[in-house]
Parts: structure tokens; C-alpha cells; sequence
């Protein structure tokens, strides 16, 4: 089982459940982020060597990475990593037997988690966007609050909270993960019978919201009881 802090809320074994749940979604999430990496790497790898199909690089929302091919590898490589050492980060058993492995890769997810954020907010301001304006605004903002979170996460590892450090690590990464749950928002929304753009724009709006509302109800759940104010 995995370890998770008691708080009084709800008992250890349903904790135990919901954390359970919670990991499992988790790795979908970062497996179809993975997946996802590979695919646009390779796709991008093809439209630089010339092997791209004509009509695959036309549609609209591929014209956005052809354009500007190195831009896009600059931005999937650090996500890819970010996806892969996120989790990492919260695992308490590697924490306590790999302590310096632990703080090198947390330096290199925060390295990542900042390349993601500046790239993602320079890409949709530079890059044609898909659906409404405000994706555009959105996407800055999920940066921000992003870059945010893991700069309050630094600070406080710095000083040796490791309460607070692990809330906002959690806040951070939520965030970084709400794009997997666009693209689950996504096919949810056109499995509904919405078209393309349509099921685009309120996946967009909607997934970094609903993720960091679950982070933050994790959050509260597993916070240590302050036992000198019972």
C-alpha cells in the first residue's frame, strides 16, 4: 500500500483507497503525456527530413508545429522529462533511500518544469492558436501559476519545510499534469458529439481547474493535524 499522512479526516484505509485511485490516474495521465512526446517528436523529426505527408502537414492544427519545428522539440523535451521525473518526486519510499538522487532529479524536474511553462506561454502567443482566444490566456496563466507553485516548493525545501514543500510540489505538478487531462477532456467531449473545436476550447478552459481542485482536495486530506492547536 502506499503511504499516505493521516490528518484524522478519513480513516487510513479509505485514504489508502483514494490514493490508490489517484496513482492510477496518474500514471494514465503521464503514460498518454509520454505517448503523446514520442509522437510529436517523430512527427516533428519527419517534417524536418521532408518525410512528412502533405496532407498531414496542412491540417491546421499540425501547421502550428511545422512552422516552427525546433520551437515544438524545444518544448517536448523538457515535457517529456517533466512527465517522467514528476511522479518520481512523490514516491516516500526513494525519497528516504535515495536521498541524493532524489534532491538531483528534483533539480532537474524544476529545471524542466520551467522550460515547459516558458515554452508553452511563448508557443501560444508566437504559434497560430487552436479555438477561442482565451486558450491563449489560459495557457499563460497555467504557467504562471506553475512556474509559481514550484518556485514556493524551492523556497521551502530551502528552509526545510518539508509540509509546504510538498504542498505546492503537489500544486505544481497537478498543474503541469492538466494537460493530459485536456487531451482525456478532449476525447471525452467529442465521444459526446462534440466537433473538434468545440470539444477543444472546454477542454481547454476546464482541465488545469478540475486537476488542481483534486491536488488541492489531496492536499487537505492527507495535512498533518497541528497537534498543539487541538
Amino acid at each position: 500500500m502506499i503511504n499516505v499522512p493521516r490528518n484524522g479526516v478519513l480513516s487510513a484505509p479509505i485514504l489508502q483507497v483514494i490514493g490508490l485511485i489517484g496513482w492510477a490516474f496518474i500514471v494514465y495521465l503521464v503514460y498518454d503525456a509520454l505517448i503523446d512526446a514520442v509522437t510529436r517528436a517523430g512527427f516533428i523529426s519527419q517534417s524536418l527530413s521532408g518525410e512528412l505527408h502533405p496532407q498531414v502537414a496542412a491540417h491546421p492544427f499540425n501547421a502550428r508545429y511545422v512552422e516552427m519545428p525546433m520551437l515544438t522539440l524545444a518544448h517536448v523535451i523538457p515535457g517529456f522529462l517533466f512527465m517522467i521525473l514528476g511522479p518520481v518526486q512523490f514516491i516516500s519510499s526513494m525519497r528516504k533511500r535515495f536521498p541524493r538522487l532524489h534532491r538531483v532529479s528534483g533539480y532537474v524536474y524544476l529545471l524542466s518544469a520551467a522550460l515547459v511553462a516558458l515554452g508553452a506561454s511563448y508557443i501560444g502567443f508566437v504559434l497560430p492558436i487552436w479555438g477561442w482566444t482565451l486558450n491563449q490566456w489560459v495557457s499563460l496563466l497555467s504557467s504562471i501559476l506553475m512556474l509559481y507553485f514550484l518556485y514556493r516548493a524551492f523556497g521551502y525545501i530551502r528552509v526545510r519545510n518539508i509540509k509546504l514543500h510538498r504542498e505546492f510540489m503537489i500544486r505544481g505538478f497537478a498543474v503541469g499534469l492538466s494537460i493530459s487531462t485536456l487531451r482525456l477532456f478532449l476525447d471525452w467531449g467529442q465521444l459526446a458529439g462534440m466537433d473538434f473545436t468545440l470539444a477543444w476550447n472546454v477542454a481547454t478552459v476546464s482541465s488545469m481547474p478540475v486537476t488542481l481542485v483534486a491536488a488541492e482536495m489531496w492536499i487537505r486530506l492527507t495535512r498533518p493535524v497541528n497537534r498543539g492547536h487541538r
